[in-house]
């Protein structure tokens, strides 16, 4: 790749026949084809990621020799031909890695299996190993490794450290060449919201009246780790299928099907739509737990006893005075929103720690929420109140 022909890859990007997911493997791939990339990234899985002796052989026994590194080659068994992302095998052919990769979508149904069976009948068993690679944590299958995007991201930032240091210029063609393609794949996981999960700065980006492109982008990006983290940290079951969403005036996810009601997490930044003002809109926007009603399936509920004893018990116990430091709204009133009749929210900035990572900002959104969540589904007035609705009551 001569200096002449250099283009940043999330630029190509767009022009990839294939998806996003495809064209980050195919440039993974090259990256890790240049031998001093991919030994040191065979020892980060080692050193890193493996947690059994059966892996750590089975890496071990590739980076004895040189090895190949390969994407979307087919391999037959006995329910069709099958194509894994990407293969890292031995020299000798022993010995073989099984890449799967995901971005946003979700694993298909026997994808891991069929990988195992690919692995069974080329390399016998024991002599393979499948690492699954994903955007968040809650893309799980049965694979023998299991890590992020962004520990990838990491890794080869520090690699790139190491090998480049700024105060040596490059001057062997091929290395500056290694070095633009590194530094562009870094460059691409972070658009792809694969890098490091950028900080909310609150004096930045938290006043409401000017929270723009940049700030909505990162609190998707949080409230969507939120969801994932949510997710592997707690018992609640989530029904609805994950999404961004940035719709409402409002940022987040919500868990129970069927609006009867849906309990929604997130950020809402503007309250037009929910027919509310924000806590201090000049300086922060809201976090919420808001509880969703269809009031077109169920336009009885607010006469339900059970809803009534569980607005009545959320305000009692979440005052509107902010005593507790979260506040309860019970929207009950002609004016009111219908669909969303009870809020629990408080200043984001409030929950947010000041100068953290964007993972520690998470967790402590988790942290926060979970505690709300609990005291609505805790008691049986909630699940009474979904019954009822269920049975036409």
């Amino acid at each position: 790749m001569g200096s002449s022909k250099r283009f940043s890859l999330s630029l190509l990007e767009r022009l990839a026949p294939r998806g996003a997911e495809d064209f980050i493997t195919e440039a993974f791939c090259w990256i890790l084809q240049h031998e001093g990339v991919g030994n040191a990234f065979l020892e980060f899985l080692i050193e890193e990621q493996a947690q059994e002796d059966r892996h750590r052989t089975i890496i071990s026994g590739i980076r004895e020799g040189k090895c190949s590194w390969s994407t979307q080659e087919s391999r037959r068994i006995s329910s069709g031909v099958k194509r894994p992302d990407m293969i890292c095998e031995s020299e000798s052919g022993k010995w073989a890695l099984i890449f799967e990769h995901k971005t946003e979508s979700p694993l298909g149904g026997n994808q891991l299996e069929n990988y195992q069976q690919v692995g069974k009948k080329e390399y016998g068993d024991d002599k393979f190993a499948i690492i699954l690679i994903t955007a968040w944590l809650y893309q799980k299958g049965q694979p023998d490794l299991h890590f992020l995007w962004r520990n990838v991201h990491s890794w080869l930032e520090e690699w790139l450290c190491k090998q480049f240091p700024d105060s040596a210029p490059n001057t062997d063609a091929d290395e500056a060449n290694l070095e633009f393609v590194c530094h562009n794949f870094l460059t691409l996981l972070e658009k792809r919201g694969l890098g490091p999960m950028r900080r909310i700065k609150k004096d930045e980006h938290l006043p409401a009246i000017h929270v723009g492109k940049e700030a909505i982008e990162i609190i998707k990006e949080q409230m969507q780790a939120a969801q994932y983290r949510w997710e592997s940290k707690t018992d609640f079951e989530m029904l609805n299928t994950p999404k961004k969403r940035n719709k409402e005036g409002r940022i987040g996810f919500s868990v129970l099907e069927d609006w009867r009601p849906s309990i929604f997490i997130g950020v809402l930044h503007d309250g037009g739509d929910h027919a509310v003002k924000l806590l201090d809109e000049k300086t922060s926007p809201d976090a919420c737990v808001i509880l969703d009603m269809d009031k077109e399936k169920y336009p009885q509920y607010r006469n339900d006893p059970h809803y009534i004893q569980l607005a009545d018990r959320l305000t009692e116990e979440w005052p509107a005075d902010g005593s507790a430091g979260w506040r309860a709204y019970r929207l009950d009133a002609p004016k009111d929103n219908p669909w969303h009749p009870l809020h629990i929210r408080r200043k984001l900035a409030d929950i947010l720690p000041d100068g953290e990572s964007g993972e520690e900002q998470v967790e402590a959104f988790v942290e926060a929420v979970k505690e709300v969540v609990e005291s609505i589904v805790g008691p049986e007035d909630f699940w009474k109140l979904r019954e009822d609705l269920a049975n036409g009551k």
